[in-house]
């Protein structure tokens, strides 16, 4: 082999590896939170709230329909915790199939806030701008959806996850407007989904 066709495989591996490791590491955004919840798909870190579990499975309705079309067992978990991570990780399963985006390694960071005050002091710290009222917003160099207790539904948390998957499912950023109007699919359909 040449040595210039040596260096072309050397920098060819380089760029694998540099997209690799992009792809891969998620900066830690100093946040700290009681309690960690972890599904196949997703780590939920929120508050120690009492019922916020139950709250939150309750807000995310996931039906039993809904485990049948992911694959996932009907079988209820023996804790609110464990039903949680079950339903957001067919949540997750959903919105790849919405997509016909599948990236069954990718796990995804939820850290859920009290209430959207909160929500929005920690975007504003993290962005040095205003959140604008919104109740979620995803920061793909964390690989983390934020949101807000109240926020807390399955065509919201669709949308965010479909910003985690179109982020990590193409190797070249991905226009952030064409994100949002896949983004918006997803929440729409997952709406209609709701609706049924």
């Amino acid at each position: 082999m040449t040595f210039i066709k040596k260096r072309y495989y050397v920098f060819l591996v380089c760029i694998a590896i540099i997209l690799g490791v992009s792809h891969a590491f998620a900066a830690d955004d100093g946040l700290s939170f009681d309690k960690k919840l972890e599904g196949k798909y997703i780590i939920v870190y929120y508050p120690a709230v009492p019922d916020m579990a139950r709250h939150l499975t309750e807000q995310l309705n996931i039906r039993p329909s809904d485990k049948i079309s992911a694959g996932q067992p009907l079988k209820c978990k023996d804790t609110c915790e464990e039903e949680l991570a079950q339903m957001l990780d067919t949540l997750f399963i959903q919105v790849s199939d919405i997509l016909e985006m599948h990236l069954y390694s990718l796990k995804i960071n939820i850290k859920v806030f009290k209430n959207n005050t909160e929500l929005s002091d920690i975007y504003s710290r993290l962005f040095k701008s205003s959140l604008d009222g919104k109740s979620s917003f995803y920061a793909s160099d964390f690989n983390s959806i934020y949101v807000s207790e109240d926020g807390f539904k399955s065509g919201i948390i669709g949308h965010e996850m479909s910003h985690a998957i179109i982020c990590h499912y193409f190797p070249t950023p991905v226009p952030i407007k064409v994100q949002e109007l896949l983004a918006m699919y997803v929440e729409y359909t997952l709406r209609c989904i709701d609706q049924q």
